[in-house]
């Protein structure tokens, strides 16, 4: 056991000021085990005797530190029982001498507090430590450490499939720590941006958890898949604008004030992190600008413009172009206003679309910064653009079994959801789908895209053949869903019509977890 009889002297203040000690800040009493006491300094000058301030049963209490501390007008001292504090210098740029005045050393250039400058001038050897200075780059997808000029040809050499890079920001999630998010499904996406960003003490690289308000499911993952599954849509419908070949961000300066974008850029990693869908709605230009941080004029054509204004002009008369010189003159364009310089006008239009777009792409691109994401997107561009742009689809393909019925059956269905015919929602939430069935079937509404899960990922198909015996005498009953697997109740589904209608009713009437 280590006694403490007296306070520092002041060659050890010194030494204990180098490692951030006697500082109201003391962050290397984390990693302290083994117990420790507090103590108060006698009346006196210089080093002073310690008595140690006694605990109540419950430990100590912040009634016990006031009265010890005089209302906090006296220094107390902790102290472990089982082991030494560590004394070793901390850095010139630790937090504990944040609010020290500092100089710059002249050999080094690197600044250190007024207190330590003397004592770090003596030992310092510029010539030595400059010589054998290299800079070092740690390549986000190995984790290994390659000097800045060789971590290029590394990059080209160390990832080759997309499966890599989704394996390297998996590993990445903090799996000790939580990230809790309770929303509603009613208002899911404004309420999951707002919780997102109401959370203070836990970071989005921990795994993430979900609950459903007013629903007992815990979330083992599923929940996680189906939550993210719908943000990243609803964000999709929410902050962008576009047609089936790409979209590019609404102009939203409310948003942008927000942080929403931010919040929607953390959404993508965190989903494509943890099991979730890829944010596949992207322009080619967005995505380039994702990648690099930057807008390559030259590439932006008249095709990556989703502005009404565009329209407006590219098929306006010389009258028409007349009544748009106010709206074409805000756009940066300063020439004649006619039809003759319709082409100039139009490029006009185009890059003062974009360009506006440029600071929520910028925030877009801040929340892809979790797990390195930002790092992988500009070393492997190519690898990375069926994540973000679309035209790259996973086909489900479905194997024949001996209940070969029922199989066309559902192929025939899943024809029904593709072509939106069904009828009128009218009270149901939830619009049928390819996508919301294979939702309510697996908790996700997409095929995996982390090369773990995409190996694991199948439908299980079961098939009921006695339920008058189970139930008795009765018109109809409905498929059962959990965890992948699907029965079906094969008397009810005799018909296409009738397996149409069952699966339907089921699909709507069975979308959230309110039995266990």
């Amino acid at each position: 056991m280590i006694y403490y009889t007296s306070t520092p002297k002041g060659s050890e203040e010194f030494v204990h000021l180098q490692a951030g000690l006697l500082k109201d800040l003391y962050p290397k009493l984390e990693s302290v085990s083994g117990g420790w006491l507090i103590y108060k300094a006698a009346g006196g000058w210089g080093s002073r005797k310690l008595n140690m301030v006694p605990p109540e049963d419950s430990g100590y209490t912040g009634s016990v530190l006031k009265n010890a501390s005089a209302g906090g007008k006296t220094v107390l001292y902790i102290a472990p029982l089982q082991e030494e504090l560590d004394t070793q210098p901390l850095p010139p740029d630790s937090s504990s001498f944040s609010n020290m005045p500092k100089a710059m050393c002249q050999s080094c250039q690197t600044s250190y507090p007024l207190q330590l400058l003397a004592l770090h001038f003596e030992t310092c050897q510029p010539s030595d430590t400059n010589a054998q200075e290299v800079c070092t780059i740690v390549c986000p997808v190995c984790g290994e450490t390659f000097p800045q000029n060789e971590v290029e040809a590394h990059a080209s050499e160390c990832c080759e499939s997309l499966d890599e890079i989704l394996q390297a920001i998996s590993t990445a999630v903090n799996t000790e720590e939580e990230f809790r998010i309770t929303v509603s499904r009613s208002n899911m996406v404004e309420r999951g941006l707002a919780q997102w960003k109401r959370q203070k003490k836990a970071l989005p690289t921990n795994q993430l958890r979900v609950t459903f308000i007013g629903e007992a499911g815990i979330d083992t993952g599923a929940l996680r898949k189906e939550f993210l599954t719908d943000m990243v849509a609803g964000l999709e419908q929410r902050l962008f604008e576009g047609d089936q070949t790409g979209k590019a961000p609404k102009y939203s300066l409310l948003d942008l004030d927000l942080g929403n974008f931010r919040s929607a850029g953390e959404i993508w990693a965190v989903s494509l992190a943890q099991g979730g869908p890829p944010p596949c709605c992207l322009k080619d230009w967005c995505y380039q600008f994702l990648c690099n941080g930057e807008l390559q004029i030259e590439n932006i054509m008249k095709e990556d413009v989703c502005d009404a204004h565009y329209t407006s002009v590219h098929s306006a008369t010389e009258d028409e172009m007349t009544a748009l010189t106010d709206e074409i003159l805000s756009c940066g364009y300063h020439g004649p206003v006619n039809v003759e310089k319709k082409e100039e006008i139009l490029r006009a239009v185009v890059l003062h679309a974009t360009l506006r777009l440029v600071p929520l792409l910028s925030q877009l691109r801040d929340g892809l910064n979790l797990y390195g994401l930002t790092n992988l997107l500009k070393q492997y561009p190519n690898i990375c653009r069926s994540l973000f742009v679309p035209g790259v689809e996973v086909k489900r393909k479905h194997k024949a079994s001996g209940k070969q019925y029922l199989i066309f059956n559902l192929n025939d269905c899943f024809v029904f959801f593709e072509k939106g015919e069904e009828p009128e929602a009218g009270d149901h939430p939830v619009i049928l789908s390819p996508s919301s069935f294979l939702q309510w079937l697996t908790g996700q509404g997409y095929i995996p895209v982390l090369p773990d899960e995409k190996i694991n990922f199948k439908v299980s198909m079961q098939f009921d053949h006695s339920c008058h015996i189970q139930y008795g005498a009765h018109e109809v009953c409905y498929p059962t869903v959990t965890a992948n697997t699907v029965k079906l109740p094969v008397q009810h589904m005799q018909t296409y019509e009738e397996f149409k209608y069952v699966m339907t009713n089921a699909f709507h009437h069975g979308q959230a977890f309110l039995h266990i």
